[in-house]
């Protein structure tokens, strides 16, 4: 269980190709490790993580390796996804396609600020559960 939410959440980080960020094997490998680590229930991290979504750590996670100003990028993007979805439903197709077409530019200007894609590492799992209020040591 907690292996595939570790690594669902990783997952997710690199099948989002808007995101500029990556996931490499090794962060991979340490996640398994880490959910391996967490098969016991009784261990306090393994507690934590059986309340969290994959969701929650994936964007803590990005909290802790992307500027704040990618953030309100992401927040944008969130709306207009959503608001392009209702106009669809609505079948009102040109404003569909004018929040698809801002979201295109808002993904540019995402990959811009940042540059190259920031790679995912351990501490950065670390950080995103402290974040999430996890307040004793992560194994490393």
């Amino acid at each position: 269980m907690m292996s595939t939410m570790l690594i669902d959440c990783a997952s997710s980080l690199n099948d989002d190709d808007s995101l500029p960020v990556r996931v490499p094997a090794p962060t991979f490998a340490y996640l398994h490790w880490l959910a391996q680590e967490c098969t016991n229930r009784d261990k306090p991290l393994a507690r934590f993580l059986h309340n969290l979504l994959p969701s929650a750590l994936a964007d803590a996670i990005l909290r802790a390796v992307l500027p704040q100003d990618c953030h309100k990028i992401r927040a944008e993007l969130d709306r207009l996804q959503h608001e392009k979805e209702q106009c669809v439903q609505k079948r009102d197709f040109d404003s569909a396609a004018a929040s698809l077409k801002r979201q295109n530019v808002l993904r540019g200007e995402l990959l811009e600020l940042v540059g190259e894609p920031v790679i995912i590492e351990p501490e950065h799992i670390r950080k995103a559960l402290a974040q999430l209020g996890y307040d004793q040591p992560v194994p490393v």
